[in-house]
């Protein structure tokens, strides 16, 4: 098992960035990168190894350095040869989770007035900004989201579904929202005209 040796405060002409760093990032990127530091502080380690190479955060570190941010916070390993190095610079940078995109757009469509939307990106299975998730969305799709108790005519029904099936029926949803089939309804884009058109098309077989 590898070991960690702990964290300090490593001034920043100290630490060396990995020249095998196999991550980039795009000028806009880094711009947005400056301002989430500059908005949210540091709040995450770099993970430098013994020899003060940075494994992981080599666009922060280069951040730092036009930021004047110094000493730098580093989580130190012990990464002796170069396989070891890129098992901590995977790990770091592994995306083990996904965003759910309606409960997301649900979530910071309540705030995007109060964040800067354009500091930051999501991984939806492919790069994606927050003001073009919540452009997906309109204002009918997220009240269906969450529909207030009580409300006359109308019920909220809730299920439980594996994560294959509530993929299928994300999936048949968008499909039937992007057709026509749902006419000239005035809430042309609802999830619950959505599900209603293909129930109907089930029932009447």
């Amino acid at each position: 098992m590898a070991k960690i040796i702990g964290d300090k405060r490593i001034p920043i002409d100290q630490l060396k960035n990995w020249d095998k760093n196999p991550r980039g990032l795009k000028e806009k990127d880094f711009e947005r990168l400056k301002n989430q530091i500059k908005r949210l502080g540091i709040y995450v380690p770099l993970v430098v190894n013994e020899n003060n190479i940075v494994l992981s955060g080599n666009m922060r570190l280069r951040a730092f350095r036009e930021l004047g941010i110094d000493p730098v916070w580093c989580m130190v390993v012990e990464a002796k040869d170069e396989p070891t190095m890129i098992e901590y610079a995977l790990s770091a940078n592994d995306r083990v989770g996904y965003y759910e995109d309606d409960k997301l757009a649900e979530l910071v469509s309540q705030y995007k007035t109060e964040i800067d939307l354009g500091n930051y990106s999501v991984d939806l299975g492919k790069t994606t900004d927050l003001q073009t998730l919540l452009d997906q969305f309109s204002p009918e799709i997220l009240n269906d989201i969450s529909l207030p108790d009580g409300q006359p005519g109308f019920e909220q029904m809730t299920f439980t579904l594996s994560t294959r099936q509530a993929d299928m029926v994300k999936n048949a949803i968008a499909k039937v929202k992007t057709s026509e089939v749902l006419g000239q309804s005035e809430n042309k884009n609802s999830n619950g005209n959505a599900i209603s058109k293909i129930c109907e098309k089930y029932v009447n077989g």
